[in-house]
């Protein structure tokens, strides 16, 4: 009596078949993994402008409170002087 394996059939080599469609999952995979990559970089991009544009902000409502301080301080001194 003879045993057939599971990895043999009358239609062909299913190990050949199935290493066949692993490689080409994998190489589908391989493809979502870099396209998602890329998506992830230009997001990440996108947010490191919008952090530098609300630092920017920041730095300019500092920037505009100083002089603005500045110009009462010596607007109180030009009139302690009078």
């Amino acid at each position: 009596m003879q045993v057939q394996s599971p990895f043999h059939s009358a239609s062909g080599d299913v190990l050949g078949d199935l290493k066949q469609q692993v490689y080409e999952m994998k190489q589908t995979l391989d493809s979502v993994v870099e396209d998602l990559r890329s998506v992830k970089s230009q997001i990440g991009d996108k947010q490191d402008l919008g952090n530098k544009k609300k630092m920017q902000i920041v730095l300019d409502v500092y920037i505009a409170v100083g002089v603005l301080v500045g110009v009462v301080i010596g607007i109180v001194v030009a009139r302690m002087m009078k």
